[in-house]
């Protein structure tokens, strides 16, 4: 059975360096070959880790030789971008000739970056990464045959990545804790947050809002007729009378008295 993709990510990394280096550098890639990043070779997880960065992050190369360069396919939505050199030079790895994807004077983004590659099959090329000197990554780019894309795939890894981006906001919100701070000492008394605003605090808005919406509970015009006293020196935040603190809590802006 010829060897693909799917057989370099069951070998462990002493037998993908080996087959690296008893292969030819090979015929020039040409055309999209289907990419397969190899993390964690021979381990359980290394197909999982391959899938993800598959449907999420990159998806292959598409070769140029007529302009010696190549362009990565990236994004769940697989846009042409991160153009690089092809070229034939020694290995870094070993010293033998192989094909080079050099990043260094076509990407501001992966600048650092250098592939090496090499013919392990026919039409299947299995390549390391090098960040500045060290090695850092292997992948495979196949130009063998591939089973049709599938439409729903594409959709779920946009709807995993649009999730993922979700709930790292939602996290971001829910642990967010920021007092509005002064720049005096004496504001910082008047209006200064305590941490009641966490546990008690009203929703600014609703503040805002209540003596608009309920006035007839009030012996007079808003806040000031229970005596409220706001500071009209006060350069900002003049809707907030004195003994009123803000402080955003799990994204919300809430008020709370303090000590004045």
């Amino acid at each position: 059975m010829p060897l693909d993709s799917e057989q370099l990510l069951r070998k462990r990394v002493a037998e993908l360096d080996a087959l690296f280096t008893a292969s030819p550098r090979g015929a020039a890639p040409e055309g999209e070959g289907t990419g397969t990043a190899i993390i964690c070779p021979g381990s359980l997880c290394a197909r999982v880790l391959a899938w993800c960065v598959r449907w999420l992050f990159w998806q292959g190369k598409v070769f140029t030789p007529d302009r010696a360069s190549l362009v990565n396919r990236v994004s769940p939505f697989s846009f042409k971008a991160v153009k690089a050199r092809v070229y034939q030079s020694n290995s870094w790895f070993d010293g033998k000739e192989c094909t080079v994807l050099d990043y260094s004077k076509t990407s501001l983004l992966a600048r650092w970056i250098r592939d090496e590659i090499r013919e392990v099959a026919p039409g299947l090329y299995l390549g390391q990464v090098f960040l500045g000197r060290r090695r850092v990554l292997r992948f495979a780019v196949s130009f063998q045959y591939q089973p049709a894309r599938k439409c729903w795939r594409r959709l779920m890894a946009a709807g995993a990545t649009g999730f993922v981006l979700f709930a790292a906001y939602f996290l971001h919100r829910l642990n967010s804790d920021a007092p509005v701070t002064y720049a005096t000492l004496e504001d910082h008394f008047k209006y200064g947050s305590t941490g009641g605003e966490r546990q008690a605090g009203l929703p600014y808005w609703i503040w805002k809002a209540l003596p608009e919406l309920f006035p007839e509970f009030l012996p007079g015009k808003g806040f000031e007729s229970v005596g409220f006293i706001f500071d009209p020196t006060r350069p900002t935040d003049k809707d907030l009378p004195v003994g009123v603190s803000k402080r955003n809590v799990q994204g919300i802006d809430r008020v709370f008295l303090n000590c004045a």
